[in-house]
């Protein structure tokens, strides 16, 4: 038959400790259990003594008593509240600055708290992983009503892990607001452990968090000039290792332009190419750029003269022909299938020097094999490719260090695809401080 509510429920010593273990030690007066609540009226014991928490010197000298409530994690579906009677007691040693100093009974007080160790970390767990209203929401499953605000006050009292300074670092940045606030993460490189979130991507603020961390003897990024000038500021010594990801990316984008730009040239096997208004107006721009370029004017002038980007000028000189800039139309059947057989025999076949691809797994020879590979592109009529290689012999240190050491700033990049999930859990509405604290605490 249900006990109705209210009703008294008497349990043993023995078993409230074993259900309750930090109960041991106190006078248990009594255990009332309703429908929506287990509460639990106990005492500390008169005859022990507690150490003061300025000097440590025990004293059982009893000022006063007061009630203490405390929550403690549900039980049987009821959150449970311990109403304890606690001691202020007199510090004994006349040079402690405490007169008198509450006792805290271990495992089930702590100061200034009004929930029990073991609840204080279910809620600092959620919260590390949800912040704010999606904790606050989950702890209602677990019979806990606390605010929003409640959860985010008990998440920034959290200590942050203390990691030491990593001698293999991993930098990259992160959109707060994508095309307007960046950040930046900088990692472990060997454990992918966060060591910490700076609050934008200026070169000055990497290169004073360099200072101060004097043990960073290497760096992993993508291909950021920024980054990499803030490292040779900050300490020249540092060795700085480009990501073979972002080199292979790069490669497959660059060809992926090259095999557009002949389009003129397997549109015969597909549709013809565009003769419309845009690619007249391609052509004709095409025209007054190379008859600008064939007279002797410079990139900068022709952009001046003609009222266009370099980068525009640079895209339309970079082509002997205009056709090469007049994409055609692409429809699902393959417009290579006449070539596939060719480009299984090429793909097979054993080549007489290495592919970039080979040049991803790291080795010692990687360096000049690099330098062999680059001579070869080089040499072909690519004009893309040829953009690629000389963005290589830009960056031509942190590429070869990429190319023949084992680290990589994948683990980097994995430590934002988390910061995207907790940013999406969070509604994107976070500031950098609060932001920082979840990222380091997962």
């Amino acid at each position: 038959m249900a006990r109705p509510a209210g009703v008294r429920l008497v349990v043993c010593d023995v078993a409230l400790d074993e259900l309750l273990p930090w109960l041991a030690g106190l006078r248990v007066e009594r255990v009332d259990a309703s429908s929506v609540a287990v509460r639990i009226t106990a005492f500390t014991r008169e005859d022990a003594c507690r150490p003061c928490p300025g000097c440590r010197q025990e004293s059982d000298w009893v000022h006063s008593r007061y009630v203490r409530h405390v929550t403690d994690e549900a039980v049987g579906g009821r959150p449970v509240v311990i109403d304890l009677s606690v001691r202020r007691l007199y510090c004994e040693n006349s040079a402690c600055p405490r007169a008198t100093f509450v006792e805290q009974v271990d495992g089930l007080t702590e100061r200034y708290q009004r929930r029990t160790p073991a609840l204080r970390r279910t809620v600092e767990a959620v919260a590390a992983v949800l912040a704010g209203s999606a904790s606050a929401r989950l702890l209602v499953v677990l019979y806990q009503t606390l605010s929003a605000a409640s959860v985010l006050n008990c998440l920034m009292r959290m200590p942050l892990p203390g990691r030491p300074t990593p001698v293999v670092a991993g930098i990259d940045e992160f959109a707060l607001l994508k095309g307007h606030r960046y950040a930046t993460v900088i990692t472990n490189a060997d454990n992918g452990e966060r060591v910490n979130v700076l609050p934008d991507r200026l070169a000055v603020t990497v290169t004073a968090w360099l200072r101060a961390h004097p043990g960073v003897r290497m760096m992993c990024r993508d291909g950021s000039g920024s980054f990499a000038h803030a490292i040779t500021d900050a300490d020249p010594s540092i060795v700085q290792a480009g990501d073979r990801w972002h080199l292979w990316h790069g490669l497959a984008g660059t060809a992926l332009k090259e095999v557009g730009a002949h389009a003129s040239c397997w549109s015969a096997f597909g549709p013809p190419l565009p003769q419309g208004k845009n690619a007249a107006t391609t052509r004709e721009r095409w025209r007054q750029v190379h008859d600008l370029l064939d007279q002797g004017v410079g990139l900068l002038t022709c952009a001046r003269r003609l009222g266009v980007s370099l980068n525009t000028v640079k895209r339309y000189a970079r082509h002997s022909e205009p056709d090469r800039m007049i994409r055609a139309p692409v429809y699902r059947s393959c417009l290579g299938d006449p070539y596939r057989d060719h480009l299984r025999t090429r793909r097979t076949e054993d080549p007489a020097v290495p592919t970039f691809a080979q040049l991803l797994v790291p080795h010692g020879d990687n360096a000049g094999k690099l330098t062999d590979w680059t001579n070869r592109t080089r040499a072909a009529d690519l004009p893309f490719l040829h953009s690629f290689a000389n963005g290589l012999e830009r960056d031509r240190a942190a590429v070869d260090a990429a190319l023949t050491l084992p680290w990589h700033n994948g683990r980097t990049e994995g430590a934002n695809t988390k910061i995207k999930l907790l940013k999406r859990l969070m509604y994107g509405r976070v500031s950098h401080r609060l932001l920082r604290q979840i990222v380091l605490l997962n």
